[in-house]
C-alpha cells in the first residue's frame, strides 16, 4: 500500500516592519489632518536626553453636511509635540 502524499508545509505569514511600510508607501499609515487654533501652550520642557517637549491644547470648529443637514463640529484636542518642532511652535503666538 502506498502512503498518501505529504501536505505542503504551511506558508509563513508575511511580515513588514513599520519602517519598511513607511519607506514603501506612506499611504498605508493612519494620518489625521486637523485645522485648529492653539488655545493653550504649556512651558517648553526637555526629556532627560535633552529632547524638547511641548504640550498644547488645540481648538477646532467647523461645519459639515451630514444626512443632508448642516452640523457644527467643535472639539478641543490635547497634543504633545516632541523634537525640533516643539521649539519652533513654542515661539509662535497663541491663537494663530
Amino acid at each position: 500500500a502506498r502512503c498518501p502524499p505529504k501536505p505542503p508545509p504551511p506558508r509563513p505569514e508575511p511580515r513588514l516592519d513599520w519602517h519598511e511600510v513607511d519607506a514603501q508607501d506612506d499611504t498605508a499609515l493612519n494620518k489625521v489632518h486637523l485645522t485648529a487654533q492653539v488655545v493653550e501652550c504649556k512651558p517648553l520642557r526637555y526629556t532627560p536626553a535633552g529632547i524638547p517637549v511641548l504640550e498644547l491644547a488645540l481648538a477646532h470648529e467647523s461645519e459639515l453636511i451630514e444626512g443632508g443637514r448642516s452640523r457644527r463640529v467643535e472639539m478641543l484636542v490635547n497634543a504633545v509635540v516632541v523634537g525640533d518642532l516643539a521649539g519652533r511652535l513654542e515661539r509662535e503666538a497663541l491663537g494663530r
